[in-house]
């Protein structure tokens, strides 16, 4: 009997072991990002950061593979004026990591809102956007989340004084964590945050 005991916890701590882990997918990761984001509870904490919005919706693009966001980064108090207008291309590399390439887009006042009415990019051409070099990110699942940053020095920038830019990136379900910032030759930061990334909460719009 206490043999046939210690069999049935053998077999069942070997069943439980071999049990799957549910597969992460690159549309656990859309799932994620996408969604309506603000800072807002963060500024009203440091007044060192802004209150801004953070868009993101899925878009289907013709002939593109994997999965596109286009997102859109505003102030809250210039509603409706975005001063940042992406896509992003999120892809999978391997069991647990995923790349989310960064483009540029043209005419980006003409698609303004596009994360409210996805059909004005019913007829948008791949050809329309620009990827930029070095500034993709890798982001890596684990512990329930997404994270990961550029590769320093890679992701060229000419804002201010800036010749690079360097994004650092954490994607919860309920939250995402960003901090980008730009950096000089002499590696001195010259704009972004500085205490830390902006912590942008999933909002739920009615």
């Amino acid at each position: 009997m206490k043999n046939l005991f210690v069999i049935s916890v053998f077999v069942l701590a070997l069943l439980t072991s071999c049990e799957q882990k549910p597969e992460i997918t690159v549309e656990t990761l859309a799932s994620y990002m996408e969604g309506h984001f603000s800072s807002e509870k963060q500024s009203k904490q440091d007044s060192s950061y802004f209150h801004i919005t953070l868009d993101m919706k899925k878009v289907p693009l013709k002939n593109a593979n994997g999965i596109w966001l286009y997102v859109e980064q505003t102030a809250a108090k210039t509603p409706g004026k975005p001063y940042r207008q992406r896509f992003y291309h999120l892809e999978k590399l391997n069991d647990s990591t995923f790349s989310s390439s960064i483009y540029s887009m043209e005419d980006p006042k003409k698609y303004i809102g596009g994360h409210n009415d996805v059909s004005m990019f019913k007829d948008f051409a791949l050809e329309k956007l620009t990827k930029l070099p070095g500034c993709a990110l890798n982001l890596v699942y684990k512990n329930g989340f997404f994270e990961g940053e550029t590769i320093e020095g890679a992701c060229k920038n000419s804002w201010g004084k800036a010749t690079y830019a360097t994004s650092e990136v954490k994607v919860e379900k309920d939250k995402m964590i960003s901090w980008d910032r730009g950096w000089n030759d002499a590696k001195e930061q010259v704009w972004g945050a500085e205490k830390g990334g902006y912590i942008f909460n999933k909002v739920l719009v009615e």
